[in-house]
């Protein structure tokens, strides 16, 4: 049986999200970003990933980029399939 935090989430599975190496993003349907482990903060240059928290994500996006994001973030309204793509950040 999985072991629960305070808000109900596996806690072996936030612990591998939040220590992976590459960036990871969870965005809620507006696109803000309701979590990103560490590495996602140290690429957009942040301390911590709080200071990424509530941040829309496609404006991180390099501008050529996010069309890219916007046609798979359709496909995932439409068929519920996750999207997983690489994008140029642009942190001006």
């Amino acid at each position: 049986m999985a072991t629960l935090d305070e808000h109900g989430a596996d806690i072996d599975y936030r612990l591998l999200m939040e220590n992976l190496t590459e960036p990871v993003f969870v965005l809620d349907e507006r696109t803000a970003v309701i979590f990103c482990n560490e590495a996602g903060a140290a690429l957009f240059r942040s301390f911590h990933s709080d200071g990424v928290i509530g941040q829309v994500f496609a404006e991180y996006l390099h501008p050529q980029d996010r069309q890219i994001f916007e046609e798979g973030l359709a496909c995932v309204r439409r068929t519920g399939a996750p999207f997983s793509a690489e994008f140029r950040v642009s942190v001006d």
